[in-house]
């Protein structure tokens, strides 16, 4: 990092990191300095990472940005490549379409730089207006290789879904093996947007995208050249083989005699030749295993959860009491009914009197089916989307609903889908899909009827214990500190204000949202997320009305309630803090939480208290501000009503112990 200066503000932002314009200090060189933060990231993609360097590297064609260095610190993987001016998506957001002779141009340039990039077998997977770079004097440069995928000789296709939704090509939507074709699709649906304004197909509901890509005609404009016409008749055909390809693509009259060929380009077997018969026929019978692997394993699965289903059905109990530790971030059936095998629940007989019926000892088939998902064959292709695409995506969704279009969210189909994406490991995507469920409820247009409509979806698809779910594995990923980035903690504090906003709205995400905190004994988990009111306070406050709430409204869950406050370390103490913080909200929701706690479980509230929090409380009584003055006097009056102002600050053994066997 010595070796460059950085310049500010920032070129671009995303998921992946920060992109900054900088000089090189050993030839005053201007160069984009992307940094990719390590923290946060599994092993595997550093290691997707490290080979998009590696690939990117040996690159040398004037249409794709080159990359001069790449290095790592301890915390981030620097990546230096060559600065260009601005992107297409940038310019088409302003001009909105492009005049057909510049259009042609960087379509030409995009042919280009893919005919190095096939000819080299290697996909791009991931062709859309943002990788598409201009320099100062139009150059169009290819850039962002995170999805390209080098071919070796013996793959004839490949089956991993990459790319973003707007233009991936149908055989991917169908999640069926496809080859370099694909890209060419992408570079159609990028044409069509230069010369139309729009690609060729657009959604907010990225279901019925997947749909319009699959089935539906494109609608071909009618302002256009004929060559340009027949471009984009030939690379937007929905069956691959029949495509427009290499090397015909070459001699089409729109691009003829605009295409750079290098001299350095070309391998063995390159992907912009023909096939000869025996490679045609190697690369049919590789589609045929392939489909049939996807086959077998479908079968199998199937079998599996009928099995497993039935066994389950066989087992009103289970046996320990361990929480549920998830490894994996997937909300599927057979890996909840795996981790179920290990679960321990508290038998009936050892609950306390007064607790309530059975709420601690719910069986299997209960917890499946708060974390259950919706079958169908959409989750094939969307549990392949990664983080920039999913941000993309949201970003469109949130726009959809501002402008007041809430047909999708009121979809439990679509709110099932996006809940697919709560267990990326990228903090911001999970921030924005929280973001996405709040904003209905922050717009006056939206009708009560259509709010009633959304919450509905919400209940169905059991939102609120996913979002729940989404928590553990955010802090899951915390760092031997014990610390979480500003991405993580800011992801947090959305998905507790949605969460508090619905279930102090409708009791069914309050018991949903008491069911699964008990099921996956979440206690620690819940007095951790009090703990980050040091650098997040809001994330506290809103769970302290959480907690408040499911006191006042379901007293049965008061146990789990207590195991909260238990878990802090020294909870007196915590209290008297929160009462002395600066933020009124969060002193005025712990007030609410003492009275609540004297209410519902005065002994253990007994077994906390301290005098400090009595003279704290009554201080707050000469308040400036009239609603601490109002609850400090209402907490007052309830505590004496208990006689807890009248117990010793410290409690003794003797009464430790009788208030502990009650």
């Amino acid at each position: 990092m010595n070796n460059y200066s950085l310049f500010f503000p920032i070129l671009g932002e995303g998921s992946f990191g920060q992109v900054y314009k900088a000089r090189r200090k050993s030839d005053n060189e201007i160069v984009a300095l992307k940094l990719i933060k390590k923290h946060g990231r599994t092993e595997k993609e550093l290691i997707s990472l490290r080979k998009e360097c590696e690939i990117q590297r040996h690159f040398n064609h004037p249409n794709i940005i080159q990359m001069f260095d790449s290095f790592e610190t301890e915390n981030e993987i620097a990546v230096v490549t060559e600065c260009a001016f601005r992107d297409l998506y940038r310019i088409l957001a302003s001009e909105r379409f492009l005049h057909e002779e510049l259009a042609r141009k960087i379509t030409s340039d995009l042919v280009s730089a893919l005919y190095y990039l096939h000819s080299n077998r290697v996909l791009h997977r991931d062709l859309k207006p943002q990788n598409v770079l201009l320099s100062e004097k139009g150059v169009a440069k290819l850039c962002d290789f995170g999805f390209a995928r080098n071919m070796s000789l013996g793959t004839h296709v490949l089956t991993s879904i990459k790319g973003t939704p707007l233009y991936m090509a149908p055989e991917l939507m169908e999640g069926n093996p496809y080859d370099h074709n694909a890209d060419l699709w992408s570079l159609g649906c990028i044409t069509y947007e230069m010369v139309v304004g729009s690609p060729p197909f657009k959604t907010n509901n990225i279901l019925h995208l997947a749909n319009l890509i699959r089935c539906e005609p494109v609608r071909w404009p009618v302002s256009i050249s004929s060559d340009c016409l027949s471009l984009l008749k030939g690379l937007l055909l929905k069956n691959p083989i029949e495509r427009l390809s290499w090397p015909y693509l070459l001699e089409h009259p729109f691009v003829k005699g605009h295409v750079l060929i290098t001299s350095d380009q070309g391998v063995t077997l390159p992907l912009t030749s023909e096939l000869t018969s025996s490679q045609a026929h190697a690369k049919e019978l590789q589609m045929q295993d392939i489909i049939a692997a996807q086959n077998q394993i479908v079968e199998e699965a199937i079998l599996e959860k009928r099995r497993l289903s039935t066994k389950i059905m066989d087992e009103p109990k289970i046996k320990a009491n361990v929480s549920i530790n998830p490894s994996k971030g997937d909300f599927d059936d057979e890996e909840l009914i795996r981790r179920l095998k290990c679960m321990d629940v508290q038998d009936r007989s050892e609950m306390q009197p007064g607790e309530g019926p059975n709420i601690m000892c719910p069986n299997q088939i209960e917890l499946k089916e708060i974390l259950k998902l919706d079958e169908g064959c959409q989750e094939v292709c969307l549990n392949a989307l990664e983080s920039e695409e999913w941000l993309v995506f949201l970003q469109q969704s949130m726009e959809e609903i501002m402008d007041g279009d809430t047909e999708s969210i009121s979809d439990a189909a679509f709110v099932n889908m996006v809940c697919r994406a709560l267990s990326s490991s990228s903090a911001n995507v999970v921030e924005y899909i929280a973001s996405l469920f709040s904003i209905p409820f922050t717009i006056d247009s939206i009708s009560e009827a259509q709010l009633e409509k959304i919450r509905k979806s919400y209940a169905e698809v059991k939102l609120v214990p996913k979002l729940i779910y989404a928590t553990q594995l955010i802090t899951k990923r915390c760092n031997q500190n014990n610390d979480l980035n500003a991405e993580e903690l800011q992801a947090l504090e959305v998905i507790f204000l949605l969460i508090t906003n619905l279930v102090h709205t409708d009791d069914v995400f309050l018991e949903q949202l008491c069911k699964i905190s008990v099921l996956l004994s979440l206690s620690k988990h819940y007095a951790y997320i009090l703990s980050l009111r040091r650098r997040k306070l809001r994330i506290a406050t809103n769970l302290l009305a959480i907690l408040s709430h499911i006191l006042r409204k379901m007293p049965d869950y008061r146990k789990f309630v207590t195991e909260v406050i238990a878990a802090i370390n020294e909870p007196g103490d915590e209290l008297r803090l929160m009462l002395n913080q600066s933020s009124d909200c969060l002193v005025l929701r712990t007030l609410v939480l003492i009275k609540e706690l004297n209410y519902r479980c005065t002994d253990f509230l007994i077994l906390i208290w301290n005098d400090f929090i009595q003279k704290d409380i009554e201080h707050l009584r000469y308040s400036t501000v009239e609603e601490l003055r109002s609850m400090a006097e209402c907490t007052l009056h309830e505590l004496t009503r208990t006689n807890i102002l009248n117990e010793q600050s410290f409690v003794s053994q003797e009464v430790f112990g009788f208030c502990t066997t009650r």
